[in-house]
């Protein structure tokens, strides 16, 4: 859906002769997004709120990456002023 609406968009903008980003900012707030929210909003079937507290492993540990990579001595280059000590293994 994404995909189709990405490539819609710059073909709909053409076709109603928009060329500055004012006016596609405009054509966007008065124009595609309602009319994007009334094809695609639904009403919820049941009431209440579908959200619920998350009580899984901390969320810190699932939501970011960490890597070590190494360096060869080579890669760093004399006018970047980097002093490495003699050791090529940083961690990033």
């Amino acid at each position: 859906m994404l995909s189709t609406h990405q490539g819609h968009l710059p073909k709909e903008l053409a076709l109603n002769g928009i060329t500055d980003m004012e006016s596609a900012n405009r054509y966007l707030r008065e124009v595609y997004l309602p009319a994007f929210n009334k094809e695609f909003s639904h009403p919820a079937q049941e009431k209440g709120t579908a959200f619920v507290p998350y009580t899984g492993i901390e969320l810190k540990d699932v939501l970011c990456e960490q890597h070590s990579r190494v360096v060869a001595f080579f890669t760093a280059r004399p006018e970047s002023r980097i002093d490495l000590h003699g050791s090529t293994r940083i961690g990033i």
